[in-house]
């Protein structure tokens, strides 16, 4: 029995359709072959037209219990669409769903990369405004997609995505608010991967042309993994001041000390407000370090015994003090 067969004789699709909802709304390890992620992504080969639409939109927002309806844009048909002309026909393995899937969002997200760039040098009228409100809508939808499916493949097309976005904000018949929104929800989907996995990123941070660095800028306030402060430290080794102070914020907010050395210099910086940024990060970091435990509960103390008798296990049966009470200070010999 083909996919589609096994799925047209499910009794329940919008059950799986809910359940898939769920595992993709939530911040665990992502599994393709999963049942809930699984079973979503097959549904998209339904026989049902209304099964397939409502399992393109579970890609792109809700949660077990709540549909997404969105209330502009065309996600679900363009995105259908791409699918059926990428993979008309549902592959057997998970593995193989999740990459046909991943193809289609990046062809549909690079579409709506053009598009957006030849709206912002067109004459609006009130139709075109609808269209315009469309474009952003059905693009937003397709940036959550990839961000909740974690389709690491897009990071190039998010990138040049970010710089389209700062290209068009320039437009003053466009909406800012609008742009702002939109290059947020980029800037989401890109620090929600592994840093390690985003090269094309971090190569635009420490692009030569200030104005290609500054685009990609606005993902900076959302990374929270630590693996990115060696990127953050190589991207601040040689920046304009414009680029300087969102990557100094990022490195406060992380608050790991590799980043000291490389923020000490820019104490002396001729721009005071990159001047006060490096001091306040290299505080917030002496801080963070300060509340360690390594800090709080190794140090060193005056003992006349030797080096080896500091740590080492009681003899007899087990102590009766209890656990944290088992790893302090020992009081100082008289």
């Amino acid at each position: 029995m083909s996919v589609r067969n096994s799925l047209e004789n499910t009794r329940d699709p919008h059950s799986v359709v809910a359940m898939g909802r769920g595992a993709l709304a939530r911040r665990e390890r992502f599994d393709v072959a999963a049942p809930g992620v699984s079973g979503l992504l097959a549904l998209l080969w339904h026989g049902s037209p209304d099964v397939r639409r409502q399992a393109a939109l579970g890609l792109c927002g809700g949660t077990h219990g709540e549909s997404y309806t969105p209330c502009y844009g065309h996600f679900a048909a363009n995105f259908l669409r791409e699918l059926e002309r990428h993979c008309p026909r549902a592959p057997v393995q998970a593995q193989s769903r999740y990459e046909a899937v991943g193809v289609a969002l990046c062809r549909l997200l690079e579409q709506n990369a053009g598009e957006i760039r030849a709206m912002g040098n067109m004459h609006y009228s009130f139709l075109g405004s609808a269209l315009y409100l469309a474009l952003f809508a059905t693009c937003r939808d397709t940036v959550e997609a990839i961000r909740r499916l974690r389709v690491i493949g897009a990071q190039g097309a998010l990138s040049s995505l970010l710089w389209q976005l700062a290209h068009v904000r320039r437009a003053v018949r466009i909406n800012a608010s609008d742009v702002d929104f939109l290059t947020q929800t980029v800037g989401r989907a890109l620090a929600s991967f592994p840093p390690d996995a985003i090269p094309d990123y971090w190569r635009t941070l420490t692009y030569a042309a200030p104005h290609h660095r500054a685009s990609v800028t606005p993902a900076l306030p959302f990374f929270t993994d630590a693996r990115a402060v060696p990127y953050l430290i190589a991207a601040l080794a040689a920046p304009t001041p414009r680029c300087a102070l969102p990557i100094v914020a990022a490195l406060t907010r992380l608050a790991d000390p590799r980043a000291l050395p490389t923020l000490a210099p820019l104490l002396a910086h001729r721009k005071r407000a990159l001047r006060h940024q490096a001091r306040a990060a290299i505080a917030a970091i002496r801080r963070a370090e300060a509340d360690r435990p390594s800090q709080t509960l190794l140090r060193s103390v005056v003992c006349q015994n030797d080096e080896g008798d500091l740590l080492r296990a009681l003899p007899g049966p087990p102590p009766a003090d209890p656990p944290d009470e088992l790893l302090r200070v020992p009081e100082p010999p008289a």
